[in-house]
């Protein structure tokens, strides 16, 4: 079963799906709050049935090689990295109703740049902690948030995650991540994919796809990225419903996403330094 809609409706439609033993494909980040998305992951788990999140950038061929890079030790030892999402300025006209009623949208962040939280959480694992800031008051009627910068701690390195709450992009364009190690730096794009890396060599150079240089060359490749993101997700969740392979984006790894978004929020609202969930310090 699909589950996708309002954020507020959703988590009671899947507990549903659930109790007639359907497993669930459910759409980020999964409800209102990330305890209900735990009482999903609970039931999912007592009832050995697949819920997998709709995190679909994950799939991005950019995504895949900054992990296979970071994995084989390509990029030396990785001091920083920088994840930066966006709403697009038209969004707030097109679709305002959705995004500014407080009853489907906790905060813009949580709404939208749950994403990067993935990406970054499936890149480099969870972190140790967070702290964060926000600033508001930049923008009429946004939803929490016009602007949220949060460094995830891992003790040994740091990955920063910024967030504008409207942007000139047309939607996820200009969202990118770049990971600088002592052998090399990677900066990539999600859709379409696109990647560059420097190395010792001196200078940039292409690595896996390049960056769109035209307005023609972006409506020919992002839209198809959509369809292959979407495809390689509905793929993953077929396989895991026959018991092939693990769901990627399973309950439990949701779940933590979520948790992660929230120690973010209360980070910028304390202004201080939150453990994360399940941190061992």
């Amino acid at each position: 079963v699909v589950v996708d809609g309002r954020n507020n409706q959703v988590a009671e439609l899947a507990l549903t799906a659930l109790d007639h033993g359907k497993p669930v494909l459910l759409e980020k980040p999964g409800g209102m709050n990330a305890g209900e998305l735990a009482r999903i992951e609970a039931k999912a788990r007592r009832a050995g049935l697949v819920v997998q999140i709709g995190y679909f950038l994950r799939y991005a061929d950019s995504i895949a090689e900054a992990k296979r890079a970071l994995a084989a030790g390509e990029l030396g030892t990785v001091s920083l990295a920088r994840i930066h999402a966006a709403m697009p300025r038209r969004a707030w006209g097109e679709t305002a109703d959705w995004f500014r009623d407080p009853t489907n949208i906790v905060g813009i962040f949580q709404e939208d740049a749950c994403h990067i939280v993935d990406i970054a959480f499936h890149l480099f694992g969870e972190p140790n902690g967070v702290s964060a800031l926000r600033a508001v008051g930049a923008f009429e009627a946004s939803m929490r948030e016009d602007a949220l910068v949060a460094t995830l701690d891992y003790g040994t390195f740091l990955v920063t995650l910024d967030f504008t709450a409207q942007e000139a992009n047309p939607w996820v364009e200009n969202w990118s991540v770049e990971i600088y190690g002592t052998s090399a730096t990677l900066r990539a794009g999600v859709r379409p994919s696109w990647m560059e890396r420097f190395d010792e060599g001196g200078f940039w150079r292409t690595s896996d796809g390049a960056r769109p240089a035209t307005r023609e060359d972006y409506l020919d490749r992002g839209p198809a990225a959509d369809v292959e993101h979407y495809r390689r997700g509905a793929a993953a969740f077929v396989a895991a419903v026959r018991g092939e392979v693990p769901s990627p984006i399973d309950a439990t790894t949701g779940l933590a996403v979520f948790r992660g978004v929230e120690a973010i929020y209360e980070a910028a609202e304390r202004r201080a330094y939150v453990e994360f969930p399940g941190s061992e310090q």
